[in-house]
This record gives C-alpha cells, sequence and structure tokens, in this order.
C-alpha cells in the first residue's frame, strides 16, 4: 500500500502554557466541511521541520516556529497509508490568511470535542487536549502567588521585589552596595555566618521624617513605619527572623536607595506586560478580521491603532511626548472598545436560539446544510467579540496603570463588569443543546463579568507600588561588604 507522509501543525496561543489551539476547516475533496490541523506534504529532499513552515506559509500565509514532535499518526485510508508527523507550533509573523480551509477556528480545550475531526487527526485529540490548560484565568489562591519576574504577592497582598544573584534586569552587586550604603552591617556582623543563605527584607517606601536617635529598629512604635531585618533561609525553604538591620541617620534622612531600584524595574514590568497585552491584542485582531472577512474591519480599527500609538509611545524618550501619545491611544482604544461592544450585542440579539427539542433540532440540522456548524460559527463571532472587548480593557488599563493612574484602572474595569452584566447571554446558551455531553461550563457567556473581575484584580495588583524589597544574599557576600568597609564604589554609584 503506497504511504503519504505528511506534517501537520498543531498552533497554539503559547506553546508553554497551551490555552488555544488552531484548526481549519477543509475547503475541498471528500472530507470538505472536517476539521484538521494545517500542514501538508513532505517533498523529496525536505525535512519535516521545513516541509511544515513551507506548508503553512503556503497555506495560511504566515511564520510558524516548529517546536516538540506531539505524535507520528498512522491511518489507512481505502487506497493509501497516511504517515502523519504532528508538531506543537508558534506564529512567529504574518497575518493568518485562508488559502484553502473555508474557515478556521481558535479551540479551547474543552471545545475540542465541538467539531468533526478528519480522522488522521482525531487520534491525536487526546494527546493534545492532554497538554492543554483551561482556564488558567479563573484559578486563584489565597497562597503567595508569583506574577511578572520576580514579583510577589503575600496573603496580605503585600507586594515584594525579590533581588537575588543573576538577574538580568538588576544589577546585583550594585544592590548589595546599596544595602551597605543603607544599613548599619558591622551593628549585626557577630550573627552573620558563611555558608548560609540571608534575605535581607526592605520597606520600598517610607515617610520622609525624622524621629530622634541614630537607629531605628524593625517597626516605630510610635509611627508604625517598618524598617529593614535580616532573615535567615532554613533548609525547608522558610526564612528565620536573625536581626533588625539599624539604618544609618543620615541615609534615612535623604531617602530609600532602593525605591530607585524599585521604580526602575516597576517600569521594566509593566512595559513588558503592555508588549504581552499588545500582542493579544493583534492576535484577536486579526482573527476578528479572518472570521468577519473584513465587514468588522472599521469597528476594530480604532482598536488596533490606539495599540500602536501606546506601544510606540513606550519608545519616545520625552516624557510630554510620551504622556500625548499615550493619550491618544487611549482614546481610540475607548472608542474602538465601545464599538466592538455594539457589535456584540447586536450579534447576540440576532442569534436565534437552538431548539430545545431533539427531534426539532434533528430537522433543523437536515433542512438546513451545516445548521449547526453555522450556529457554532455564530457562537465564535460573538466570542471573538468579546475578547476584542476584553483585550481592549485590558490594554486601556494598562496604559492608566503604566501612568500611575490606579483609580482609573479600576474605573475602567468597572465600566465593562457593568456592561456585560446588562447584557442578557441567555440565548447563546442553546448552543449546548448540540453539543450535550460536552461540558462547556468555562464559556464566556457563564462568566463573561467574572473573567474581567479576575483581569482587574491581576492588573491591579501588578500596578500597585512594592511595599518590600527582599535581597537575597550570602553570608560571605555580607561579611565581604563589611570587610570592605561597606563603601559604595565609585562606578557604581554613579
Amino acid at each position: 500500500m503506497k504511504i503519504i507522509r505528511v506534517v501537520a501543525a498543531v498552533i497554539c496561543d503559547s506553546v508553554k502554557e497551551k490555552h488555544k489551539i488552531f484548526a481549519t476547516a477543509r475547503g475541498y475533496g471528500e472530507f470538505k466541511g472536517q476539521w484538521e490541523f494545517p500542514g501538508g506534504k513532505i517533498e523529496e529532499g525536505e525535512t519535516s521541520e521545513q516541509a511544515l513552515k513551507r506548508g503553512i506559509e503556503e497555506k495560511l500565509d504566515i511564520k510558524i516556529e516548529v517546536y516538540d514532535l506531539i505524535d507520528t499518526i498512522e491511518c489507512d485510508y481505502p487506497n493509501f497509508r497516511l504517515s502523519m508527523e504532528c508538531f506543537w507550533c508558534e506564529t512567529i509573523t504574518g497575518k493568518l490568511v485562508l488559502k484553502e480551509a473555508e474557515s478556521a477556528k481558535w479551540l479551547r480545550k474543552n471545545e475540542l470535542d465541538s467539531v468533526q475531526w478528519l480522522p488522521a487527526n482525531l487520534t491525536l485529540i487526546e494527546k493534545i487536549r492532554s497538554e492543554m490548560i483551561v482556564n488558567k484565568e479563573l484559578i486563584l489562591t489565597e497562597e503567595t502567588e508569583k506574577l511578572e519576574g520576580e514579583i510577589v504577592l503575600d496573603s496580605k497582598g503585600n507586594k515584594t521585589l525579590k533581588i537575588h544573584e543573576g538577574m538580568t534586569n538588576i544589577d546585583f552587586a550594585g544592590a548589595v552596595d546599596r544595602l551597605a550604603q543603607y544599613v548599619n552591617i558591622a551593628e549585626i556582623a557577630s550573627t552573620i555566618e558563611k555558608g548560609v543563605e540571608y534575605v535581607v527584607q526592605i520597606p520600598a517606601q517610607y515617610q520622609k521624617q525624622y524621629e530622634a536617635g541614630e537607629y531605628f529598629i524593625n517597626q516605630n512604635k510610635t509611627t508604625g513605619i517598618e524598617w529593614p531585618i535580616l532573615m535567615r533561609k532554613a533548609e525547608n525553604g522558610q526564612y528565620r527572623f536573625v536581626d533588625d538591620l539599624p539604618i544609618k541617620q543620615q541615609e534615612f534622612i535623604e531617602g530609600n536607595p532602593f525605591q530607585d531600584i524599585c521604580n526602575s524595574y516597576h517600569n521594566i514590568c509593566m512595559q513588558q506586560q503592555m508588549a504581552q497585552l499588545s500582542e493579544r491584542v493583534e492576535e484577536t485582531y486579526q482573527i476578528v478580521k479572518m472570521l468577519e472577512r473584513g465587514q468588522q474591519d472599521d469597528r476594530v480599527a480604532f482598536i488596533e491603532a490606539g495599540r500602536k500609538e501606546i506601544m510606540l509611545a513606550l519608545t519616545l524618550q520625552d516624557e510630554n511626548d510620551r504622556n500625548k501619545q499615550i493619550w491618544f491611544g487611549i482614546n481610540n482604544l475607548l472608542l474602538g472598545r465601545e464599538q466592538i461592544g455594539k457589535a456584540m450585542v447586536r450579534r447576540i440579539e440576532d442569534f436565534e436560539p437552538l431548539p430545545e427539542s431533539r427531534v426539532v433540532l434533528f430537522l433543523n440540522t437536515l433542512a438546513h446544510n451545516n445548521y449547526q456548524n453555522k450556529k457554532d460559527d455564530e457562537i465564535e463571532n460573538i466570542q471573538e467579540c468579546y475578547e476584542m472587548y476584553l483585550q481592549a480593557t485590558k490594554m486601556i488599563a494598562g496604559a492608566y496603570a503604566y501612568k500611575g493612574e490606579m483609580a482609573a484602572v479600576e474605573q475602567i474595569f468597572e465600566d465593562g463588569i457593568s456592561f456585560f452584566d446588562s447584557i442578557d447571554f441567555g440565548k447563546l446558551k442553546s448552543i449546548e443543546l448540540a453539543h450535550r455531553g460536552v461540558d462547556l461550563d468555562d464559556m464566556f457567556y457563564n462568566h463573561a463579568s467574572q473573567y474581567v473581575e479576575i483581569e482587574k484584580k491581576q492588573c491591579v495588583e501588578s500596578g500597585k507600588s512594592y511595599n518590600y524589597v527582599a535581597l537575597e544574599v550570602t553570608g560571605d557576600k555580607l561579611l565581604e561588604v563589611l570587610s570592605d568597609g561597606g563603601e559604595v564604589s565609585k562606578e557604581k554609584a554613579e
């Protein structure tokens, strides 16, 4: 029997997290309308990776990065045997264009059974399902939560910037020098041991007021202001209090030298978050354009313009120019968000609910070609409008957070929550009648406002100022600083 070797790309939103995968419906031949992962045949002289990159660019007009092999599927057809190598992939550049497929979808883990897969692709679904993440946004915990970079939030909501050796965005040696500048290490030298890991916890901000006395302890009894403490790292990873760190009087009067580190790192993290949001807005923008075949261009153009303006603003050196550009971007995003919200409401109002009777549903399917697929497509289009609205909200909030306007951050999310609370999603839930036995509980229409609440919490947490700096340092390094006289080198000080 003839063997045909092909490759397939399971394109996901993120290889690390895998929230959504991209699938296409075949637009030709015996299996027209059935779903598959895009790819193509391996030509003579090509490696699997080369064939996959070429095939995807020919069929979707995008460039991809090829990652791990998921599996090699062997499937027998009447006239040939198919050998298909399937790889995890990510989009690098380009805009998705369907050159052969009749339609396409981004599918979440709980939506993998909502389409009719080609036989060869069907055998792969369980392996894909096992590696995908469901509802990452809904996983909340009251325990310590790790966020971007080395930022940590504890159960009390205190935000700590952890600094350790090897970080790329912070000068660790300079931070240790600043510690020597800030506190009288000699006062606690007898408690420091070589070969032991320590954490110096420093309040990131304090009021500039002067209290009588040269040394200050962990918490001033009069003002309640906290001061640095030295903690020892135990074998179980927990920290044990060792001693208070007295602040040098002159340094206290002049201000906290670690505040500059906090501000600098905070700006870096905010810019990283804005870049990530920008990528998601762009991805959703392209999907909406593809699904709507251009009908929604005017509605989302303002969102795309606002995204570009804000990303341009972050590259400007002049603060006034940067602020003006950010305001232009915010205004366009607000206008685009309002328009996409109205478009979503109209689509929800126009959606004809599926009949509750299985008999009537069956008759409708017979009477109208691709009845259920068309209903799925309507839900998909509404969902993309929802995600476009949500991504625009996050981008606006991120811009406000970058400027330190945290009251505006909360208000923009509250506006989104009120908007979704005003919408009746009841008709959309009838789609579940066509997918009995499939868990669709986490669909957007079941948690529209809740998703916004979660994004609000994360944005507010990432935008708030640091409460503490936690400098992880060995006893050897502390004693070295002490032996050097605790003086900051001129090179690092500058």
